[in-house]
């Protein structure tokens, strides 16, 4: 196994670098889902690729925060190229339930917000079913030290009215950058429901209590996505209305300030 060392990381602390599925468990549970962070790294990828004319300052400080973190999730998921072999997706696990659509896949994790759906529609089959050709082909792309100097000059785009298309090196890459971002954000929460879970589940059980462990997959939980949409349209929540998703793991990025 190729040791990694913590000189190459600009965001990792040495204890995040030694528990990676710790550290994706957490950001899973703990500080968005998939569906708030979607939506969050939309946003990053379209104020680059137009500019932050117009924007407020708690706009630029939401966006700071997403962007710092895709910079961390980049360097977990190097982590984790050098420290996991097997990637294949077990299409039977205790930890989750997996059902698969034509053009989609949605993870059931019973222990996450009593009871979640998590839908993957970015990622292609065969990168779903294993994790690892999508990570080959991100590093293939860019070294990891490559990924940190675009992300400086991503970082820039947002701050001003330059767009990532505007420098020369990435001018015919700029597509292809921000399809990778939009992948990685599902990456992140499959990685965190194939592995994560069992590690936590083995060696953190009391860091991460389970809201409902005896819930089942059925007609009460809902998608996160539903659940967003319910909050949309819903003025007074009544006594048996699903909690928002919220819950699952705090505030979006334009409440967290």
């Amino acid at each position: 196994m190729k040791s990694v060392k913590q000189a190459h990381f600009r965001y990792l602390t040495k204890k995040e670098a030694k528990n990676p599925l710790y550290t994706i468990a957490y950001f899973c549970r703990n500080v968005t889902g998939l569906a708030h962070w979607r939506r969050d790294i939309d946003r990053v990828i379209r104020v680059s690729a137009t500019n932050g004319v117009g924007l407020k300052p708690i706009e630029f400080a939401n966006l700071h925060f997403c962007w710092q973190q895709i910079c961390q999730h980049i360097e977990l998921i190097y982590v984790l190229k050098h420290a996991v072999r097997h990637w294949e997706i077990e299409p039977e696990s205790p930890h989750y339930t997996l059902t698969r659509y034509p053009r989609t896949a949605i993870i059931f994790d019973r222990t996450l917000f009593r009871g979640t759906y998590l839908e993957f529609d970015r990622l292609s089959r065969k990168e779903f079913d294993n994790i690892g050709l999508f990570i080959d082909k991100f590093f293939t792309f860019k070294s990891l030290r490559a990924w940190q100097r675009l992300m400086d000059k991503l970082l820039i785009t947002l701050l001003s009215e330059n767009r990532l298309g505007d420098y020369s090196k990435y001018e015919r890459q700029d597509s292809k950058i921000y399809r990778y971002l939009e992948k990685l954000t599902e990456v992140f929460f499959l990685i965190y429901a194939t592995k994560a879970i069992a590690h936590i589940a083995a060696h953190h059980a009391a860091d991460f209590l389970p809201d409902d462990p005896d819930n089942k997959p059925d007609g009460n939980a809902v998608s996160e996505g539903q659940q967003e949409q319910a909050l949309l349209t819903s003025e007074v929540p009544d006594d048996g209305a699903q909690p928002s998703m919220e819950r699952d793991g705090g505030p979006t990025a334009e409440n967290r300030n």
